[in-house]
């Protein structure tokens, strides 16, 4: 947030922009400090197991291969819901080992053509409808 108000009081010098902007890092910064002040108090467990979350047992390559797999198996049930699953616990979601699935390249493709298009400059001397 500070960064993105930076770059906007530069490029564009309105001052209510800039209140804007001030005001919603100000707000992150506070919400940020009362979510790292609860979490301080929380008594520590004894861990995670197996049967609650896969992930902490595999190492973090294996775990960004398995979300770009969910989120593009994910993306897939948007288009076409079938098959669905009530409860994706235990042995519905497998580590995923590489990235050359279809489903883990949708995602990236998903990905880049979504950081394309949010990149893109609008074009304000256009006139809409």
């Amino acid at each position: 947030m500070p960064v993105i108000w930076i770059w906007d009081f530069v490029s564009v010098n309105k001052n209510s922009r800039a209140r804007v902007w001030a005001a919603g890092c100000t707000g992150t910064f506070i919400a940020a400090s009362m979510y790292i002040y609860a979490k301080m108090n929380v008594p520590t467990h004894s861990g995670t197991s197996y049967l609650d979350n896969f992930s902490t047992f595999v190492s973090f390559d294996i775990r960004i291969k398995t979300a770009l797999y969910l989120m593009g198996k994910s993306i897939k049930l948007l288009f076409i819901p079938f098959p669905l699953s009530s409860d994706y616990s235990f042995a519905q979601i497998m580590p995923v080992g590489t990235f050359l699935t279809f489903y883990s390249a949708f995602a990236v493709i998903i990905i880049f053509c979504g950081l394309m298009w949010s990149w893109k400059k609008p074009n304000f001397n256009e006139k809409s409808c």
